[in-house]
């Protein structure tokens, strides 16, 4: 399971309020996101997040994002099979391969 520690790395640096990090975001990064979007960052664990959304927490904070967030794979393995205890499981197959356009002795 990932878990979203956005909030205690903000407080480790003393970043207390939303508009402090969007300001920090904008100052240090130069990225502008919308107050929206970093409230919601900070209030609760996003579903997913752009690369560059991250890389510019990071350049705010001076984190790596290991620091925003962390994973325990025991968690996520059970969580997971939790959820699929008694469902069916379908199998899906590759999709086809892609033709080549050279031989593969040729290389």
């Amino acid at each position: 399971m990932i878990h979203w520690r956005l909030r205690q790395v903000m407080a480790a640096r003393e970043i207390w309020t939303g508009m402090r990090l969007l300001e920090l975001i904008r100052t240090k990064a130069g990225i502008e996101l919308s107050h929206v979007s970093v409230m919601r960052l900070v209030n609760e664990p996003p579903k997913q997040v752009r690369l560059a959304t991250l890389e510019a927490l990071c350049v705010a904070l001076d984190c790596s994002p290991w620091d925003i967030m962390t994973w325990e794979p025991e968690e996520a393995h059970a969580s997971a099979t939790e959820r699929l205890k008694g469902k069916p499981v379908r199998l899906v197959s590759p999709p086809p391969s892609r033709p080549t356009l050279f031989p593969k002795e040729d290389f």
